[in-house]
């Protein structure tokens, strides 16, 4: 293969795991006033095994806050409810994340690509040489992203005891659940996390949900990973092109692979349950990739519960018991984009 096509490999790559940050083309908007709604996650459902419509909303939320300056996030997740607040931050690295908690979860949420930088786009493109990691997959055979994994590895220490500390319940009080959520390449940061605490059964990992996540490891990794039982549910948008890279070239890479139950977000605002695999078509960075379009969609599927084509799924939208009276119950908040 030519030093040619592997940086055209590498600028594919770079493009397929790029995220909107606050300033960037993709974001609509910095004004994170319509995102401030109190005590938002009392609509939480931290019971929940099974996708929920509504938690994945919130999270997708959650996960639009660590697109934040560490000040803007903390009045938002203090709005929302969360009373301790963590960030994780490994700027030689450009691993990006944070814990927070209240009386009845943790949150642990992992950031996507910065494009202006460049440590990024270096790990990005970073798929042409697996490696095997057993703080995140003791699976035999088990290859990783060597990207994702290296620098994962430069939080891993930090990240774990933030969220032990703060999954701790009370006076002999079992463990508060931990939900993991991610965006892009935070997806796969996401990913590593669930596998590494729930292989040494460290952290009680409530659930996963990722939005445009791109493959995280080999087919060897992904049984693994569905072997320790975590709930996990990958959302596309449309046509987002990053849930389909990285790809083996030749004899360089590995036969990257999936995980988890997908739930496909149509043109049409449809959501739909592990579709067939042909008629996913991945092929469009901006603007399916961005995630405000994945807000734009939930938002809608959340609020008309009709769009929701699995009836399960639909069901535990609209069979969703209140944490709160009725009356008090706080309301979605409406991307304004």
């Amino acid at each position: 293969m030519s030093l040619r096509i592997v940086l055209v490999l590498a600028m594919l790559l770079v493009a397929g795991c790029a995220a909107a940050k606050p300033g960037d083309p993709g974001t609509a908007t910095t004004d994170y006033a319509w995102l401030k709604q109190k005590n938002l996650f009392d609509r939480f459902d931290t019971t929940a095994r099974d996708f929920s419509p509504l938690n994945a909303y919130l999270l997708a939320l959650a996960v639009r806050a660590g697109d934040m300056n560490t000040s803007d996030q903390a009045a938002t997740l203090k709005a929302w409810g969360f009373r301790k607040h963590q960030p994780i931050i490994d700027r030689n690295a450009s691993v990006y994340a944070y814990v927070a908690s209240n009386d009845r979860m943790v949150l642990a949420v992992f950031s996507g690509t910065d494009v202006r930088n460049i440590r990024d786009l270096e790990s990005d493109a970073d798929a042409l040489y697996p490696v095997q990691r057993d703080r995140y997959s003791r699976a035999s055979g088990a290859l990783l992203h060597r990207g994702f994994a290296t620098n994962m590895d430069a939080i891993w220490d930090a990240v774990t005891k933030e969220v032990k500390s703060q999954a701790k319940g009370r006076s002999g009080a079992p463990p508060k659940p931990v939900f993991i959520a991610g965006h892009s390449r935070g997806g796969a940061f996401a990913m590593l996390a669930a596998a590494g605490w729930s292989q040494e059964t460290a952290v009680p990992v409530a659930a996963l949900y990722t939005f445009g996540q791109p493959k995280v490891g080999n087919v060897e990794f992904a049984q693994g990973f569905a072997a320790l039982g975590i709930p996990y549910f990958r959302l596309i948008n449309e046509r987002d092109a990053v849930p389909g890279v990285p790809i083996k070239i030749g004899n360089l890479g590995t036969d990257y692979a999936h995980a988890g139950v997908v739930g496909h977000l149509t043109a049409s605002t449809q959501l739909r349950k592990d579709p067939p695999a042909s008629s996913l078509q991945f092929f469009v960075i901006d603007p399916d990739h961005y995630m405000d379009g994945y807000l734009r969609k939930l938002y809608t599927v959340v609020t008309e519960p009709k769009r929701i084509d699995d009836p399960t799924w639909r069901a535990a939208l609209v069979n969703a018991t209140p944490t709160t009276s009725p009356t008090t119950q706080p309301a979605l908040p409406r991307p304004p984009f």
